[in-house]
């Protein structure tokens, strides 16, 4: 067996409606003025924030909690900026994030923000790592990103056109607390999205030449459970059991993002998401097919696994592979193409110069031009 390294900074608190209990854990952490970053007021309105606030505010460290809610879906550069300012003028000490992957990575760019004097801009697009950061704690409410586990923070410029990622181990939070109890009021289409990246992420981190023996075993994990459980959810939503296997699938594979990475088609959608605004879910729904035409025969063993896993009907050949993708992406509504985002041909040459970051990992990175190949496919 291979040998393998596994960091996990973070402490994890899982389980439903553990997130009570789970603050009052985390009371050395929230002292003084702690900076509450949100998406919108939809969190407020379903009663999850003022529910957080009453738990919160059982610790007798924190004097106050100071709310900032202009995050966008895509997180924009200048709105970390001003919350980043927000955060200085209101001297927080703590930061938590509370949303889906839009919040929590807005709030680990503010915490490195807070806690540096450097421009955000030097570590999103000069590789540059955070040194410091202020202490994060991050509460998703969405079951897809793992955001919560993860070490990067993906940032949107909106005068550069770039998606990007702040990255480095000042970057993961201190502590992610993941109550499932929050993912029930998401409605089907941000479900199924979200939901899909989860597959996204034990796909990519199994076929990535960085897995090893215990990250194969996690994505392989991850990828069993998110498939029964999305099979469950397109029927009841508010089915507890299915939201629950679909918060835990996604947090282990927040460990798989930490410690192996991802593939072609997450670095490949960032230029999408920063030209369309899309989600990133349809980004990489609109990639898969194209991308396993291509990269399936530089692992046709792991495939073929990937393949009759997702629906329990076995694969054996390229085309039962593509089959059972594109039966999962109709049953979640996923049917994306690039066109349908609003991508054309001219758009192309533009997609290709804005990846960033390693793609080595990736095992059909060795074929020239397979960036463009995928592109033009997925049109």
């Amino acid at each position: 067996m291979d040998q393998f390294k596994l960091y996990v900074p973070t402490r994890i608190y899982f389980g439903t409606k553990i997130t009570a209990s789970a603050i009052t854990a985390e009371a050395e952490l929230l002292k003084g003025d702690v900076l509450l970053i949100t998406c919108g007021d939809v969190l407020s309105l379903l009663g999850h924030t003022e529910a957080l606030l009453s738990y919160i505010s059982t610790v007798r460290t924190v004097e106050r909690v100071v709310q900032f809610m202009q995050i966008s879906e895509n997180p924009k550069l200048h709105e970390v900026e001003e919350c980043i300012e927000f955060g200085k003028r209101e001297g927080v000490a703590c930061v938590i994030g509370f949303g889906g992957g839009s919040a929590m990575d807005a709030a680990k760019a503010v915490a490195v923000g807070l806690g540096t004097n450097e421009s955000l801009v030097e570590f999103l697009f000069n590789d540059k790592q955070p040194k410091t950061a202020l202490p994060v704690i991050l509460i998703p409410t969405t079951a897809g990103t793992g955001s919560e586990l993860s070490q990067g923070a993906i940032i949107t410029c909106a005068m550069r056109k770039k998606k990007s990622g702040i990255r480095g181990v000042k970057v993961y939070a201190n502590a992610a607390i993941v109550d499932p109890i929050f993912t029930v009021s998401v409605p089907k289409m941000v479900t199924m999205d979200t939901g899909f990246d989860v597959i996204a992420h034990a796909i990519e981190s199994y076929i990535s030449k960085k897995s090893s023996a215990f990250s194969e075993m996690l994505s392989m994990n991850a990828l069993r459970t998110a498939s029964e459980a999305l099979g469950k959810l397109v029927f009841d939503l508010n089915n507890i059991r299915a939201r629950e296997a679909m918060s835990y699938a996604s947090m282990i594979m927040g460990i798989n993002l930490g410690n192996v990475g991802t593939a072609l088609p997450h670095r490949m959608q960032y230029p999408i998401g920063a030209l369309t605004d899309t989600s990133h879910a349809a980004g990489l729904a609109a990639l898969y097919l194209a991308w396993i035409e291509y990269g399936y025969d530089c692992n046709q063993e792991k495939w073929n696994c990937i393949g009759t896993v997702i629906n329990g009907v076995e694969c054996s050949g390229k085309t039962d592979v593509l089959n059972e993708f594109s039966k999962l992406f109709g049953k979640l509504e996923l049917c994306y193409s690039l066109s349908e985002l609003g991508i054309t041909s001219k758009d192309i040459d533009g997609l290709v110069e804005a990846i960033t970051g390693d793609i080595c990992a990736d095992p059909a990175a060795r074929f020239e031009g397979i960036i463009r190949a995928i592109y033009k496919k997925s049109l």
